[in-house]
């Protein structure tokens, strides 16, 4: 096998050398692919002794490509160095993954891709070009590496199927639109994310929520009409963004200034998985469906019934149009206030969550 297009896996020697980290979307792989392409318990040790360039999708080759171009010969990629369906080595390597993704020389954000064999270096005379930043931070971590030889090319990267670029990703949090491909894979990942930017803020944060944004990370609201996620052991409180997969985005508008009012009692109680809140009713309104969306109609003081607020529940045939919790509000030319709405559980020992809303203060 030629030496440029053969590599194998190892294990970190604890020298701390540079390596790259490979971003990317799964996409829908058949079990013929998972088992060709992914390490499983098959060939694991197949891995260590080597295997050929070729024998890789077009996204991870691509990976390969931009490591070289780095000069680096150190790729790490979830599915090469974790070993497929076994929740042993995954529980194992699967908390480590925060560290792998924060000490890299650079992560490659292969957005473009929507599956392992679409790639993200597509050359094209007439594309856009797009530069790296590059940000240094030593390797600490215990790891396994996709280790190939050194070659030198000069690429430029397209963006093509989808909104993305080739980039070096930034230690930064952004509020608003999210794509979540969030099985157990993900659900591991963005809980090392969260995790990272409460040790950085000097935050506690639970199950995808930042105490410090704890109102504005709570409205959140489903953008498609996607399952629960069952996490088999685990449990994930219904007022986490992470109980469901599909995408999210936030009711609240960045451009204003959510307040807590001082009489909302809203924070994390001792129970993990529980918020401590003052719940209250709704009175003398009501709701209609407009698809998705509900809107609430109420008397207002000089008589009329008219709308003030709208209402977005998580699942279509729950809805009960009783409780609430203020978990914010904004001062316009009148007052908003976002909340959550929600019912007695079955067992009566609390509350779950329904949906998000805003309605007017009266």
């Amino acid at each position: 096998m030629d030496e440029m297009t053969k590599m194998a896996m190892i294990a970190d020697n604890g020298t701390g050398e540079d390596y790259i980290v490979l971003s990317h979307c799964w996409g829908t792989p058949t079990k013929e692919e998972k088992k060709r392409f992914c390490t499983t318990r098959e060939n694991y040790e197949h891995r260590w002794q080597g295997f050929s360039y070729g024998d890789l999708p077009k996204t991870f080759r691509d990976a390969v490509q931009t490591t070289r171009e780095f000069q680096k010969q150190y790729l790490w990629i979830d599915s090469l160095c974790i070993i497929q369906e076994d929740k042993d080595d995954w529980r194992n390597e699967a908390r480590k993954m925060e560290n792998f993704f924060a000490s890299a020389y650079c992560t490659i954000a292969a957005s473009s891709a929507c599956g392992w064999g679409d790639g993200f270096l597509k050359p094209d005379p007439d594309s856009q070009y797009i530069g790296f930043q590059v940000r240094l931070v030593p390797a600490t971590s215990t790891k396994r590496w996709i280790k190939e030889p050194l070659a030198r090319e000069l690429g430029f990267y397209k963006n093509e199927c989808c909104p993305a670029e080739l980039s070096i990703l930034p230690p930064r949090t952004r509020i608003g639109s999210v794509g979540r491909e969030c099985d157990m894979r993900t659900s591991h990942a963005i809980y090392g994310l969260v995790q990272r930017i409460g040790r950085v803020l000097s935050a506690e944060a639970r199950y995808g929520i930042v105490r410090c944004f704890l109102s504005s990370l709570l409205l959140w609201r489903r953008s498609d009409d996607q399952k629960p996620i069952d996490y088999g052991d685990r449990t994930v409180p219904s007022w986490s963004w992470m109980a469901y997969s599909g995408g999210i985005d936030f009711i609240s508008d960045v451009k204003q200034r959510l307040m807590i009012p001082e009489f909302a009692e809203l924070d994390f109680a001792d129970d993990s998985e529980a918020l401590a809140v003052k719940i209250r009713r709704f009175e003398n309104c009501r709701i209609d469906q407009d698809r998705k969306q509900f809107t609430v109609f109420a008397r207002s003081r000089s008589g009329p019934t008219r709308e003030v607020g709208s209402l977005w529940f998580d699942v279509t045939d729950r809805i009960d149009f009783r409780h609430c919790v203020i978990v914010g509000m904004v001062k316009d030319t009148q007052e908003t206030y976002y909340i959550l709405v929600v019912q007695e559980e079955a067992s009566g020992g609390g509350y779950e969550r329904l949906g998000v809303g805003k309605v007017e203060a009266r």
